[in-house]
């Protein structure tokens, strides 16, 4: 399925100290380095497709691991904040600017139907472009959060200051937030 032509070649040290503090098991871990760091972008989805091909369905994807509409209008009447995490989840440092307005509009309107009074986003993989603030702005986004900065509580300069890149917390390290084989 993957040959050698498949892997960015130069990820391997940028990542390696990251992929090494999480709390997974190591096929988890390993699986994780390999398809957000050393595949190739643009042959990730066709990756995607192919195993989801042999191992499961797209149904059981989406009813085991998305929130679904029920599951959101539940949450949100809750008094929950529902944030975007973008359309389709793709790392903005490799999408092209037009890509990410895409994906920033296609998620908010999405979330419409949680008509709150602040608007959020959390950045896919944590990181972001240097297009992100202007489009996030564009939207009229109010906070934004990513995970490239250390976690730590928010504080009111945070609030003032940096309100495109609020630390956020990795769901790794929550009870039940860690990634399973489902």
């Amino acid at each position: 399925l993957i040959d050698s032509n498949a892997l960015e070649k130069d990820k391997k040290q940028l990542f390696e100290g990251y992929y090494k503090e999480l709390d997974d098991d190591l096929e988890t871990k390993n699986f994780k380095l390999l398809f957000n760091f050393y595949i190739k972008y643009d042959l990730r989805e066709k990756i995607l497709d192919e195993l989801v091909k042999h191992f499961c369905s797209d149904e059981e994807i989406y009813a085991n691991l998305y929130l679904n509409p029920n599951e959101l209008k539940d949450m949100y009447e809750a008094n929950m904040l529902i944030g975007s995490h973008s359309k389709t989840h793709p790392n903005f440092l490799k999408i092209s600017k037009e890509q990410e307005e895409i994906e920033l509009f296609d998620s908010f309107k999405e979330l419409e139907n949680f008509s709150q009074k602040i608007k959020i986003f959390s950045y896919p993989y944590g990181d972001f472009s240097p297009y992100s603030k202007e489009l996030l702005s564009k939207n009229n986004c109010d906070f934004a959060f990513t995970s490239i900065v250390n976690s730590k509580d928010i504080n009111k300069k945070d609030l003032k200051e940096n309100y495109y890149t609020l630390p956020r917390y990795d769901c790794n390290i929550f009870p039940f937030g860690k990634a399973s084989k489902g």
